[in-house]
């Protein structure tokens, strides 16, 4: 505290010596000091914020019920046109007059928060949050093995098997993309057919049902699974198409290097192999197009996965073969070109082998069990992926290459 010395013209004060009332200067520094610690004392102190925080709610509720008494019996006033009432404050009706009892969040305020709810402490609400985005991470990286937990370790998807990956009796496809392929005929979906060229739209439909016959009589019937002729599918191909169904007979009939009954058909020995799952999975398409003589051309390719083991039981061990196939058929009007209405002529037809046997040509696979070494001759070829249907089948190559998975 400062102060300043007296102005000539001041007549508060007169220097000493001119008769008048002089305040000693040990009593007026004492007065001072006295004064700047009442001033000290008596000077208002900011409250915490917390404080600050508990003091406007109790000062909000006191003036509301005092509002809430002082309402009580009145009539909303016409004055103002379209007044409807003050709605927020809907909420203070039959609320007691006076202030209200603390809640219990004042009693505790350093862990309680409003209205009553315990506040959770820091480090439990960062725990928690980690165990969401751990779970949410789980869910969107692998849906399947989420709800297999979920569930108690049933495993709700076909997508993933409880054999870890490892081919089994109860599982022969588990590990690889097969998995999840479809089995059976009805994986063979032709298209929605329509007219084109010259062939009508139901002309169209029985092509794409002779292809799909084809392929079903070729690799997924039993009879010739084990071994058989496949008579009907034969049939399919025009008689009129030279040289066509006589080398396909002469393949069944006599296997050979050159003529190879794998490249038309799947087939296995029962006396070495016995098949597992009792289904054969598929994955493919088929799609047309109009072609020469306004003609429709049929094309197909599909994936046939197979799952065997011993015939004479002395493994467990499960085993698959894979045989991806690609085929083009073409049906011709027989008013523009010389056929027989409704055959299909053989345009493509090639075949990728995937652990089958290497150079072994009697007309059935022959699939690697244990580590010994490939069935026949040597892998020589490139490693590919024989689930892999983003790569263009290498048709001719004629070759035995090492795959990456069976």
């Amino acid at each position: 505290m400062t102060t300043e010395p007296p102005r000539p013209d001041d007549s508060s004060s007169q220097a000493a010596g001119d008769g008048e009332f002089t305040i000693p200067d040990e009593v007026f520094d004492r007065l001072l000091a006295d004064s700047e610690a009442e001033i000290r004392k008596s000077a208002p102190k900011e409250a915490s914020a917390r404080a600050r925080m508990v003091a406007q709610r109790l000062r909000r509720e006191d003036e509301a019920a005092a509002w809430s008494r002082s309402a009580k019996g009145r009539k909303t006033p016409r004055s103002f046109p379209g007044f409807k009432g003050f709605k927020g404050l809907k909420g203070l009706k039959g609320r007691k007059a006076g202030r209200a009892e603390p809640g219990p969040w004042r009693a505790r305020p350093d862990v309680i928060g409003f209205g009553g709810r315990r506040r959770m402490p820091r480090w439990a609400r960062n725990a928690l949050a980690t165990l969401v985005v751990a779970g949410v991470a789980a869910v969107v990286l692998n849906p399947s093995a989420a709800l297999s937990l979920i569930h108690g370790g049933r495993s709700g998807s076909p997508d993933v098997s409880p054999s870890g990956g490892v081919a089994s009796f109860a599982h022969p496809f588990a590990g690889v993309p097969a998995e999840q392929w479809a089995g059976g005929a009805g994986a063979i979906a032709p298209p929605a057919p329509r007219p084109v060229g010259a062939m009508s739209g139901a002309q169209v439909a029985a092509a794409l049902q002779s292809v799909k016959d084809y392929l079903v009589e070729t690799n997924l019937d039993p009879r010739v699974l084990r071994g058989g002729v496949p008579r009907p599918a034969i049939d399919e191909i025009d008689p009129l198409q030279n040289g066509a169904r006589e080398k396909l007979e002469a393949a069944f009939r006599s296997p050979g290097g050159a003529n190879n009954p794998l490249d038309v058909a799947t087939r296995y020995n029962p006396a070495e192999l016995k098949p597992v799952g009792g289904v054969v999975k598929v994955r493919g398409q088929m799609t047309f197009r109009a072609d020469v003589d306004r003609s429709v051309l049929v094309s197909a390719d599909y994936t046939f996965v197979y799952a065997f083991t011993k015939a004479d039981g002395s493994t467990d061990q499960v085993v698959r073969v894979i045989m991806r196939r690609a085929v083009d058929m073409r049906v011709s009007d027989p008013a523009l070109v010389k056929v027989t209405a409704g055959k299909l002529w053989l345009v493509k037809n090639d075949a990728d082998f995937g652990n089958a046997g290497c150079d072994v040509h009697d007309g059935y696979v022959h699939p690697q069990f244990g580590f010994g070494g490939p069935s026949g001759g040597a892998a020589t070829g490139s490693a590919v992926d024989p689930y892999d249907r983003s790569r263009p089948l290498d048709p001719g190559t004629g070759g035995c290459g090492r795959l990456t998975r069976s």
